[in-house]
């Protein structure tokens, strides 16, 4: 199913659901960035490497929805959110695991351990950059609002 399918469902359900002048907010996160330029370079390197791997679906999520069309004529967007978090290399792996992505590039690839050779060039980067094991992982986010509109 397509994000534009889902995101018309979503409206649908919106109508359905929200009295008149009802809220709708839709949020999410895009690709997470470090404050350290090196732990940033790392995860563009391997984001690239499983960016394939992303159903064609998702990809509008990684621009933040910027071409989402809302059917409510007044709504608003606001990108100035960010959830910054302090991760250790071993932390930021557990979340990797975690991602569909992930998974998807270990069933295509069971021999490559993507995440050994991330943990890996993390950890140089982290001993060259004197921060200690600790880095900041910055999410930005997004949310869009809207009201149904009134009678």
């Amino acid at each position: 199913m397509s994000l534009t399918n889902c995101f018309s469902r979503t409206f649908a359900e919106a109508d359905r659901v929200l009295r008149p002048g009802g809220t709708i907010a839709i949020f999410d996160h895009v690709w997470p960035s470090s404050d350290i330029p090196e732990v940033q370079a790392c995860f563009e390197k391997y984001w690239k490497k499983l960016f394939s791997f992303f159903p064609e679906e998702a990809i509008p999520a990684f621009t933040g929805f910027r071409d989402l069309k809302i059917p409510y004529p007044d709504w608003v967007r606001n990108d100035d959110m960010k959830i910054p978090g302090k991760y250790t290399v071993e932390q930021y792996l557990v979340f990797m695991k975690s991602t569909w992505v992930y998974r998807a590039y270990r069933a295509a690839h069971p021999d490559d351990d993507i995440l050994a050779d991330l943990a890996r060039d993390l950890t140089e980067v982290l001993d060259r950059s004197n921060q200690g094991g600790v880095y900041t992982v910055i999410w930005p986010m997004f949310i869009f609002m809207t009201h149904k509109p009134k009678l």
